[in-house]
């Protein structure tokens, strides 16, 4: 979020990676504007430097990789899974007009799941109504139709732990798989979600469908809590730029609006001077 009362410095970051050596870009030519407007205003940086921009998040310190605090994922040996999706309930399940297939988060999701547990997803297109007593009485074994966790349906069904909360007005409304009472098939997909959280996977299947995530997983107490980086031993450029030049140069802007604002450079001479750029996503905040 980039509020329009912003005051002191914007911190952004131009990530190095071993493919992308940072200390290549000339860091003078760097300069900061809102995409898609004809004629933007161009932001120049206050300071810059080269540092490691990462962070360490403790569950992380020690191990190998975000896998570290689990004992193991089950092994389902290719077992076909029935899904039930209504197809009628974007961006979670929806038919694509282009291809007559069922498309959106719920496949993504399933797929990227059965991927971890070594499962065979097997869609059923269903009607809303009655779903929860089909699913009491066996008839599927898992529905993705991004339900809401209720009290109400818990006492005939069985929820993952949730995948995604979504903020509302007056709560937080919390979506999770619904699976037959007593389904191993529930904890082996518990277990997959502990992981995908961990693994960012989930989060970049929410930004992919312009979904807003929270990560809140009790089976892992050392679970992924939202925290992207970690120092992995390459420079990063970092860059202040100040707040209210930012606000000034966005134009005529409205609460909630997302913009995309990019971020334009050249490397050195020495490197070829070629014109690079980059991109990020912010969502305006007036009140």
């Amino acid at each position: 979020p980039l509020s329009m009362k912003e005051k002191g410095v914007l911190p952004l970051a131009i990530m190095g990676l071993e493919a992308f050596d940072v200390t290549q870009i000339d860091p003078v030519t760097v300069r900061l504007f809102r995409k898609g407007i004809v004629d933007p205003t161009e932001v120049a940086p206050l300071r810059w430097s080269l540092e490691d921009a990462g962070f360490p998040y403790e569950p992380f310190i020690g191990k190998l990789n975000a896998y570290d605090c689990l004992p193991g994922l089950p092994d389902l040996g290719g077992l076909e899974v029935t899904v039930a999706v209504e197809n009628a309930y974007p961006p979670f399940n929806f038919i694509d007009e282009a291809t007559g297939e069922g498309v959106g988060w719920d496949y993504d999701a399933v797929g990227a799941i059965c991927e971890l547990i070594n499962c065979t997803p097997i869609f059923q297109e269903v009607a809303w109504e009655g779903i929860f007593l089909a699913m009491a009485a066996g008839e599927y074994d898992w529905l993705a139709d991004g339900v809401t966790i209720t009290e109400e349906r818990a006492e005939i069904v069985d929820f993952s732990i949730p995948y995604l909360t979504l903020g509302q007005l007056t709560s937080d409304e919390q979506l999770g798989f619904v699976f037959p009472p007593g389904s191993e098939l529930r904890e082996a997909v518990d277990a997959a979600l502990t992981v995908m959280y961990q693994d960012c996977t989930l989060d970049e299947l929410n930004l992919k469908w312009g979904l807003i995530a929270v990560a809140d997983n009790p089976n892992c107490v050392e679970s992924y809590q939202n925290e992207y980086g970690v120092f992995d031993g390459y420079l990063d450029l970092s860059y202040k730029f100040k707040a209210q030049e930012v606000v000034a140069a966005l134009g005529q802007v409205y609460d909630g609006d997302v913009l995309v604002l990019q971020l334009s450079g050249k490397l050195r001479e020495e490197f070829g001077g070629i014109d690079i750029v980059g991109e990020d996503v912010v969502v305006i905040i007036k009140k």
